[in-house]
Parts: C-alpha cells; structure tokens; sequence
C-alpha cells in the first residue's frame, strides 16, 4: 500500500480543538463546502466529536459533585472515596488533549500556518485570557462564601479581591501560572501553548517527509497490542520532564497541592503535550484506526495495573511529603501516562462502534461547546450561590447531599443551556467571542441524505484515490527521484 493510505486518511474530519466544526475534505471538494456542513459530511469522524462532548460533560458532572475548587463539595470526606475518584480527573481529562491533538490535523489540512494560529488565538487564547481575568475572580470570590478554602483570610469587596487574586495566581512558581489564572479555563492554555509549539510537529506530520516514520508506526500498530507501545515517547517526555522538575526544586511539598501539581501543574504539563501529539499521530493514518478496535481487549488490560501502579506510587509523597519520593513521582508519572493513553484508545474503539453517527444534538453540542466549557463554573456557582446562601439548603446538604448534587446538576444544566440561548447566541461579539454558531443547528442535518452518504462517498474517494493514481508517477520513478512512497 502506497502513500494513497495517507491521502485516503486525510479525507477524515472532527471538529476543531476549539469546537468549530472543521472540513473534511481538501481541494476544490474543501473549497464548495462551508464550514457548518461538514457535520454531515459522511468522512467526518463522528466518534470523535462525541468523545468530546461526552467528556466536557463528564467535566461538568465532576465540577458539580465538587471538583472544581469553587464550590460546595457533595464528595465524602472519606480517605478511600478520594482515593478512588482522584485518578478518573486524571486520565479522563487526557481526552481532550488526544482528540485536540487529531483535530489540529485535520484544522491544518485547510489553513496555512499564520491562520491556525490566528484562530488559535481568537478561539483559545483570548478566551483564556479575558476568562482568567474576568470570570475566574468572581467565582473564587463567591466560592469563598461556600467553603473554599482560597484567600481564606480575606476580607473586603469584590474590585479588592481581584487584584489580591491576580497577584496571588503569579507568586508561588511551584504552582503552574497557566492553571492557577486560568483556574478551570486551564485546558485552553494548555492547547493554546501546545498548538503553538507543536506547530512546525504537526506540519512535518503532514508533509511528505513523515511519510517514512508514519510508514513505521503503522507497521508497529499491526502486530497485537502495537499502538499502545507508540505510548513510550510520551513516558520518557514525561520522566524527563519530571526529573528536570526535581532537579530545578520546583515540586509542591504541601500534601493539599498535589493532586493539582500532578493534575493541571507543571506535573502535568508534558505529560499531556505528549499525549496531544499521540493524538496527531493516531490520524495521521486512517489504518491504525482499525487497529485501535481490534486490540482495545489489550488496553484494558494493561489500563488497570498501570493505573493501579499510578495511584500507589502517587499515594507515598503524599503520605509522606518531607521524604525523598522522586523515585515515586517518577513511576506515577509512567503509570498515568500509559493508563491515560489506554484509556483513549479503549474510548476511541467504543466510539467508533456506538457513535460514529451524525445528528442534531450532535451538531448543536459542538456549537455551543466552547461557551459551554467557559461559562459553566460561573453557572454553576450562582446556582450553588443562591440555593446555599439566599435559599438555605444546608439541612438538606446534611441529610441527602446526593439529592441536592442531583437537583445542582440539573438546574444548573438547564441554566447554563439558558445564559447561551439567551444571552450568548443573541448578542453578535459575544457569540464570536465564545465560538457559538450563529444557527443553532449548523449543517442542518437531514437524516434522509445522511442515511445514504457513507456509500456516495466511499465512491467519490474511490474515484479521486483513481484520478490521483493514474497522475502520479510509478514508484519505481518516485524512489529514483528521492521521493519515499509510504509502504505498510
């Protein structure tokens, strides 16, 4: 097989990292389709966009229950409880760093390098940016009416608050400024940083000149249980970055910050950047998909005890804070990375069975997702702030606590679906700013035409994968000219 499994590969489609929806295609087919159609464009990986969603989701239930550090905690103040939900945070969230990692891809596919950046910038840096600096103060402030624990020792308005909080965020360097501005817009600093720093990665990955190493990864996902060993670049990125963490003393010694440290912090700063680049690779070639689904039964199996590994070697510095546990710090960070990059894959191989799907709820989830993630702490702790401190729930919080998350989640929910209908989609700069699209329903999905897709464009790639063939030169001459044709 020739390099026409790369061209064949690069047809597939996803969103943008930022929640735009993104062609599927390239040329003059790229060019006569807008942006909104793609949803129901039968290449796209619909998969991915579901994991997506359904991960933001998993994050909102999660802040909910009481993970986001600014609200009121329905998690029991059990050693094991803890103990059990702290690694789903910490393996779910790469999610979103591999599938971001596969849809810079396919955003490259239709822009050159100064434009992704410019949509990197409008879509996650200022974002990040305005949202640190705007959202963030009042949510911490209103958080420390419910319990957190933050600037405990406060005391004034709101405008004192935010330059004491702005301040505060910058002035412990072993907390990573990117999380600790962003608090929980963290994750688009992250692929902001990581989108502009992988670019020249993500470009080499496109080009021709890959076509070799991606020929080797490809033969490497064939044999059983292959594409989980393509996670050893990211242990060693990890572990290296680990011991240069070490070596420079920028490690937290309070038992309270290690979770986030190892979580969002500079713990997890090149961990997940390898992971985002995984997530590249793993699209790069539409072949080792099918790999994917095959050997899933395998990275199950080597989830569990890497993720088991993890959590014990996590628990000894915290156990133990004023030890030399960088021995520890070390195998927790090869214990979560590969547990972590099992976990997607057995993700993506449930994806490609159960949702590989188009829809409308699936194109209104990925218009609004973006204002969904900004907004939906700045939600949820007005909802918490007026049933706890204008209501007063607390006998209930005490009796039934999971009765009250339950009613939090949904009024919640419907409120935040409310702010974007109401307020956000509304007002033109506003919705820009926060990535909504102007319809509610882009694509406007007909599952008629969908229905019958897959088959027409099996057979347009068929006839553009012939038209390309019978252009290109034999390889015999490819070889001679110092072209390197991709074989699997």
């Amino acid at each position: 097989m020739s390099t026409a499994v790369a061209e064949k590969s690069s047809r597939l489609g996803v969103a943008d990292d930022d929640g735009s929806p993104a062609s599927s295609v390239t040329g003059e087919v790229a060019a006569s389709q807008p942006d909104a159609t793609s949803v129901t464009n039968s290449s796209r990986l619909y998969y991915l966009d579901w994991i997506r969603v359904l991960a933001l989701l998993f994050v909102f239930l999660l802040h909910v229950v009481g993970q986001s550090g600014h609200s009121v905690s329905f998690v029991p103040d059990n050693v094991v409880v803890i103990s059990i939900i702290s690694p789903i945070p910490v393996i779910g969230i790469t999610l979103f760093f591999i599938v971001s990692g596969a849809a810079s891809m396919f955003s490259l596919e239709r822009r050159t390098s100064r434009q992704f950046l410019r949509e990197r910038v409008l879509r996650l840096g200022l974002p990040f940016l305005i949202g640190g600096a705007v959202l963030v103060p009042p949510v911490a402030y209103v958080g420390r009416m419910l319990g957190s624990n933050q600037l405990p020792d406060f005391q004034g308005s709101l405008w004192d608050f935010y330059g004491i909080w702005l301040a505060d965020g910058f002035r412990d360097l072993s907390s990573l400024p990117l999380a600790s501005f962003g608090q929980w817009l963290w994750v688009l600093g992250f692929l902001f940083v990581y989108s502009v720093i992988a670019l020249p990665v993500l470009r080499w990955l496109r080009s021709s000149s890959a076509n070799r190493f991606i020929a080797f990864t490809t033969r490497l996902a064939g044999y059983r249980g292959g594409v989980i060993v393509w996670v050893v670049p990211a242990v060693v990125l990890a572990v290296a970055a680990e011991a240069a963490l070490l070596v420079l003393n920028i490690q937290t010694v309070a038992p309270d910050n290690f979770f986030m440290f190892f979580y969002n912090g500079w713990g997890g700063l090149m961990r997940l950047f390898g992971l985002f680049l995984l997530g590249a690779v793993l699209v790069r070639n539409r072949e080792v998909l099918r790999f994917v689904r095959r050997d899933w039964r395998i990275a199950l199996l080597v989830m569990v005890p890497a993720l088991l590994l993890g959590m014990l070697a996590f628990s000894q510095p915290y156990d133990n804070p004023s030890a030399d546990n960088a021995a520890y710090w070390m195998v927790a960070q090869i214990g979560f990375t590969v547990a972590a990059w099992c976990f997607a894959l057995v993700v993506v191989a449930a994806g490609q069975r159960w949702l590989n799907r188009p829809g409308r709820l699936l194109a209104y989830s990925l218009g609004v997702i973006v204002a969904f993630y900004v907004l939906h702490v700045l939600v949820l702790a007005g909802v918490e702030y007026v049933a706890f401190v204008w209501i007063g729930v607390d006998g209930l919080y005490e009796q039934v606590p999971w009765v009250l998350a339950l009613i939090v989640l949904m009024l919640s929910f419907v409120a935040l679906i409310a702010v974007i209908e109401l307020v956000v989609r509304p007002i033109a700069p506003l919705r820009k700013f926060l990535g909504v699209t102007k319809e509610r329903i882009p694509g406007q999905y007909n599952k008629k035409v969908t229905d019958h897709e897959p088959l027409a464009g099996d057979q347009a790639q068929s006839t553009n994968l012939q038209k390309n063939s019978a252009n290109r030169p034999p390889e015999r001459e490819l070889v001679a000219s110092g072209e390197n044709p991709t074989r699997i």
